[in-house]
């Protein structure tokens, strides 16, 4: 009897102490207060369209009568960008939101070690040697990429082409109305010129309605890229953000990976899904 009458003692003190343990004990998941957005193919795209004029649509089907095909223009272009300078060892590789890899000018033009009209000029020069445009294989290819790559590298010229992603704006505002204490903050590799001709355009202002001018991080004017660490490290420093409390969204997995590693959540935008993107911003008490 007596040992059975000690069992039961020790149940009820056990019962007594989990009902009176302060609920503090019990591990919660931390609200995050951030959400950091990239921009490109997040909420701002490149119109076909207006690409095709700015690149002139008489060299795109000069070069489709000559070639017998309608012109890839991205592999093309990173061909003669590549032969421009190859990096340099140990150095951060950005790549595209399909996972290829860009031309080691393009991490420059993203840092803002180097111009838009700086490599245009450089694939000019260069075009006289074996590098350049001359690595393409005959005059239509080299002017369709001449004009493609001016198209591009352009401030006032790319500006023009570029779009607001109306579904991303609208998960923007959305998250904005739901949680107005939620800050909205944008990390993206763009060069500051054509940046800046966006940002003051209706584009820009349609686009960044929601966001605070200061709290706009573009990759030119802080000397990173992503997929540089260092570049959330910076923005996580300047701010004086805690990682934990941020979240980005992001539509290319190296970037993600490197918010990982810097402690921040990620979440990928999969094929422009953006019922699922705001599905898992409900799963964390954002939306």
């Amino acid at each position: 009897m007596m040992r059975i009458y000690i069992n039961k003692l020790a149940w009820y003190c056990i019962l007594f102490l989990f009902i009176t343990l302060p609920m503090q004990a019990v591990p919660l998941v931390r609200q995050p207060k951030v959400i950091i957005w990239d921009i490109a193919g997040i909420l701002l795209r490149v119109s076909k369209m207006r690409m095709a004029k700015n690149i002139g649509i008489g060299s795109l089907v000069w070069y489709s009568i000559t070639n017998f095909k309608i012109p890839n223009i991205r592999p093309l272009m990173f061909k003669v960008l590549d032969s421009l300078q190859e990096y340099p060892k140990d150095s951060i590789m950005p790549y595209d939101e399909k996972n290829n890899l860009l031309p080691y000018c393009m991490y420059q033009w993203f840092t803002g070690e180097k111009t838009g009209p700086e490599i245009v000029a450089q694939v000019t020069d260069q075009s006289t040697s074996s590098r350049g445009l001359q690595v393409l294989a005959d005059d239509a290819e080299r002017k369709l990429v001449d004009n493609a790559i001016k198209a591009l590298f352009t401030p006032a010229l790319f500006a023009s082409t570029v779009k607001p992603i109306k579904a991303g704006i609208e998960l923007v505002h959305a998250c904005k109305t739901a949680c107005p204490t939620t800050r909205l903050m944008v990390l993206s590799n763009w060069d500051s010129a054509s940046f800046d001709l966006i940002y003051n355009s209706w584009t820009g202002q349609t686009t960044f309605a929601d966001f605070n001018p200061e709290d706009i991080v573009i990759s030119s004017r802080i000397g990173y890229a992503k997929p540089d660490i260092q570049c959330f490290k910076h923005m996580l420093k300047l701010y004086n953000l805690n990682s934990q409390d941020c979240v980005f969204v992001d539509n290319q997995k190296e970037n993600l990976k490197a918010a990982q590693a810097a402690g921040i959540t990620s979440i990928e935008l999969k094929n422009g899904d953006y019922h699922t993107l705001a599905d898992a911003f409900r799963s964390l008490n954002l939306l």
